[in-house]
């Protein structure tokens, strides 16, 4: 006997509820095929910022998934950060636009956000275009913790770059800021009178570490007590000028100051032998140390 299989798909066998089911996912698979996304590739750098200074972040790009994900006319955004106390450096950052659709664009940078708006002309739908946020600098002064930068705002100034999806709300930038101590190596120059000299560095915050270090002069010469101490004994070998550093730990952030120290040989002061003189003019037969100056005064006598 002959079997004869035809391929194909009869809706007359299907209930009513399935058809509706069968609707949806196509519609469903028709609109993630007809409306594409613009993607984000958020800036790195901003994961350590230690408090009280200024780090570098890697550029921000927008990049259309489609060519029509950036729709026509001029649309204005603000980023700004999620939490914390973290600023921008006002004044510093760029825009720039490639792929031809864009006509113009313009960036404000303040303290607390990045306001910016693009052009995008007609040609927009003939090329994937994209628009690169460059330059832009994060601290935090007051104290730690995270945040990420945002688009902020209302109506289209939270409006997604994809005019397809203006609910979306995307993570531009990772920011975590960690406590900074403030190194202190005591007074910054210091001269001793022999080879040895204790050093008086000041602790910042407590639990953090101390480590020193020769920056000038020949590191061979000098052997510290223990250069893991704030205030650890320096010993040279060799008289002259060094420069000691002292990096003070916390987590991972970090902080130096430098003290200028100056070994210098102890002279011997030879006066020479006293004498009777029969007269009012005395030769004094002082030696002159291997080092040094000499200055004459009288501490005993009469007057005059």
């Amino acid at each position: 006997m002959k079997h004869n299989y035809r391929a194909g798909f009869n809706l007359s066998h299907i209930s009513c509820f399935n058809k509706i089911v069968l609707f949806l996912l196509a519609f469903m698979l028709i609109s993630v095929s007809a409306f594409s996304q613009a993607t984000v590739t958020k800036a790195t750098g901003g994961e350590i910022i230690c408090v009280g200074n200024y780090v570098n972040l890697t550029d921000i790009v927008v990049t259309e998934g489609a060519v029509t994900d950036f729709g026509v006319g001029t649309v204005s955004f603000i980023l700004g950060f999620t939490a914390g106390t973290f600023e921008f450096e006002a004044g510093v950052g760029s825009i720039a636009t490639t792929g031809g659709g864009l006509a113009s664009e313009v960036i404000t940078v303040t303290t607390t956000a990045i306001t910016f708006s693009i052009n995008v002309n007609p040609a927009s739908s003939a090329v994937i275009n994209s628009f690169t946020i460059s330059g832009i600098r994060v601290k935090d002064d007051i104290g730690t913790g995270t945040a990420e930068i945002r688009r902020t705002g209302s109506g289209s100034d939270n409006m997604v770059i994809n005019l397809n999806n203006p609910a979306d709300n995307v993570n531009h930038g990772d920011l975590e800021s960690f406590t900074s101590p403030v190194a202190d190596a005591g007074a910054a120059t210091a001269e001793e009178c022999d080879l040895q000299i204790q050093l008086n560095g000041i602790q910042s915050i407590a639990g953090s570490t101390a480590s020193w270090a020769v920056t000038v002069g020949n590191p061979g010469d000098i052997t510290f007590s223990n250069n893991t101490l704030f205030n650890p004994t320096a010993t040279s070998t060799v008289y002259g000028t060094y420069t000691f550093r002292l990096t003070e730990t916390e987590g991972v952030c970090s902080s130096t100051d430098d003290i200028v120290v100056t070994y210098t040989d102890q002279p011997v002061a030879a006066a020479g032998a006293g004498g009777n003189e029969c007269d009012l003019d005395f030769t004094f037969g002082a030696t002159l140390s291997t080092v040094g100056t000499g200055a004459w005064s009288k501490v005993s006598g009469p007057a005059g």
